[in-house]
């Protein structure tokens, strides 16, 4: 803008992050005339076989079939917009966040399977922000690292690597989908790890 004369003073940031394209299924009827009419995905339901092959796609209020556009950009025309509100109240804001967050990168669309992995991991966090003190019968306090035996070392390594990529991915990379997956990681190291004194505390 200051290069073309609009304004004079240098353009307020250093580093342009796109935001990319929100996908979802098209569906639709197209009538012998008139208009096609559009419907929403949450109003279809798909039916698959055993192996998970689409065997058709009808609409949830007449039971009449519907044709599928294949995957595209969501927008009011095509009627293909996820609501935020309906996502809330199944999974939580917590788990719909979470989910919006891992996806960013991947323009994935909206599965309830994934958001379901994102809920048990959304619950998996709060379970050991809760969990981890109570075992430990309090607050832990300062850690000995000369102490600390093999296996403590690895896991407080573990932490401190996943800090510094969660640090780096968000402060700097705006990446969030990995900076959640690191996350992902330490809590998988943290669900095997077995909790028996003080020193056991990352």
């Amino acid at each position: 803008m200051r290069d073309v004369g609009l304004v004079k003073l240098d353009e307020p940031f250093t580093n342009l992050l796109t935001q990319g394209m929100v996908l979802n299924e098209i569906f639709f009827r197209k009538p012998v005339s008139g208009r096609i009419e559009y419907f929403n995905p949450a109003d279809v339901r798909v039916e698959a076989d055993d192996k998970g092959r689409r065997l058709s796609a009808v609409l949830t209020a007449d039971g009449a079939p519907v044709e599928s556009g294949g995957i595209g950009t969501m927008s009011k025309s095509k009627n293909n917009g996820v609501d935020p509100n309906r996502l809330v109240e199944q999974y939580g804001a917590d788990t719909a966040r979470l989910f919006i967050n891992v996806c960013f990168a991947a323009r994935a669309v909206a599965r309830s399977g994934r958001m379901t992995v994102c809920r048990d991991r959304s619950g998996s966090c709060a379970a050991v922000a809760r969990g981890a003190p109570a075992r430990l019968g309090g607050p832990t306090g300062e850690v000995d690292i000369a102490v600390l035996d093999a296996r403590q070392k690895a896991l407080r390594r573990a932490l401190h690597q996943t800090i510094a990529k969660v640090t780096d991915d968000v402060g700097r990379r705006y990446t969030f989908n990995t900076a959640i997956a690191a996350v992902m990681e330490l809590l998988n190291e943290l669900a095997r790890f077995e909790v028996t004194s003080q020193a056991d505390a990352p």
